[in-house]
């Protein structure tokens, strides 16, 4: 299990010509003005972000779809607040298209922005790549913020993924990072995260039993979630406190089945790429090998990847279903969590049908299957 390199940026804050200034309605900026009229807004500060040795990932070239850049920041978002507790109000929210946002991915980027000064701690949220829509709604018109915005109604709020291709939108992937405390400090530094996982998947198939097949023809994620919180969630270590809520279905989504051609081996694996919002499912207890890793024991609304195909066994044939449900490890944990990069590797042996990871289908010639026993 590989963190997905949690340090994406580091953001210098330096303040020029700090005075001090009064929180007026009227003179707030709209939200999504690009750069934003300055009024009121004396603590002006250049913040640096550096995104180095993050590298970009091709999402599934062999089915012709666009590589990701997992380091840009194309657009940005800055929210900030007149404090740090829950109560605190949005003093102003802007959007900063590319051509606002200095450098790159390589050098480091570069960001000014006029900031309201506060008599206490300020905390700001940095939000990448949600585009310039995102935020609109937390302005009530005529340049004033909405006033029943606060810190927790935003932390609260929901980023929503209907597919997943919404996920990798523009060929980038959301972020947030957030800053508490002096609003007049020479310098300071915020840790970008990724809302989302990267999971890798590798297979290969090396069945050695005589007169034996698989032969694979689709494999798909399964049950990924369909929004995420901006604020991050607790991580569960046992099976309370999940996110997102199970009980509706609306919050999952399949992403479409990837075909299998060609042969799959041992010299010869099938890979993909995924990105996935955060699915916090939990940790199971009592769970003592992978083969018990299966749907009879994930709780619901857990993660997995599925392979589908077709077994053979002398004359017989069925339809065959490899589950592999995602986690910090292969038996009890089911959390997928935000900014991490999952690398599964699976190597079919044969059918197990003590495996709970197994599921067959009876099909052509399936008669001679009897009770999880080929005959």
């Amino acid at each position: 299990m590989k963190i997905f390199r949690k340090t994406l940026c580091i953001l210098s804050v330096v303040a020029a010509a700090l005075c001090s200034c009064e929180r007026s309605a009227d003179t707030i900026p709209v939200s999504g003005e690009q750069g934003g009229d300055a009024s009121g807004r004396t603590a002006r500060m250049t913040f640096g972000l550096s995104a180095a040795d993050m590298r970009t990932s091709a999402l599934g070239a062999a089915e012709g779809r666009s590589t990701v850049d997992e380091d840009a920041l194309k657009n940005l978002w800055v929210l900030q607040f007149d404090g740090a507790t829950d109560a605190s109000k949005l003093l102003f929210c802007e959007y900063y298209d590319a051509s606002m946002i200095g450098g790159d991915a390589t050098n480091g980027y570069s960001l000014s922005v006029a900031l309201y000064e506060t008599s206490g701690d300020t905390k700001i949220y940095f939000v990448a790549n949600v585009g310039p829509d995102r935020f609109q709604k937390f302005s009530a018109g005529d340049g004033v913020p909405d006033s029943d915005v606060t810190l927790k109604s935003f932390e609260a709020s929901t980023l929503a993924f209907a597919s997943e291709a919404a996920v990798s939108a523009d060929g980038v992937l959301p972020m947030i990072g957030s800053y508490e405390g002096s609003s007049v400090i020479a310098s300071g530094t915020v840790q970008m995260k990724r809302l989302v996982a990267k999971i890798d998947f590798t297979f290969d198939i090396q069945i050695t039993a005589a007169g034996e097949k698989f032969t694979p023809s689709r494999v798909s994620l399964r049950s990924a979630a369909s929004h995420t919180r901006f604020l991050e969630h607790t991580l569960p270590t046992g099976t309370t406190g999940l996110y997102p809520d199970a009980a509706s279905s609306d919050n999952f989504i399949n992403y479409p089945a990837v075909s299998v051609s060609g042969p799959v081996s041992k010299e010869t694996p099938f890979t993909y790429t995924w990105y996935v919002p955060e699915n916090l499912r939990g940790v199971v207890s009592g769970i003592e090998s992978p083969s018990e890793k299966g749907p009879k024991n994930a709780p619901a609304g857990s993660t997995f990847i599925e392979i589908g195909g077709d077994y053979q066994r002398g004359s017989a044939l069925t339809d065959v279903t490899y589950t592999i449900y995602l986690g910090e490890n292969a038996s009890t944990d089911f959390n997928v969590v935000r900014n991490y990069h999952y690398t599964v590797s699976s190597t079919i042996k044969g059918l197990n049908s003590r495996d709970l990871r197994v599921v067959v289908d009876r099909g052509v010639d399936a008669g001679q299957y009897v009770d999880g026993i080929w005959e």
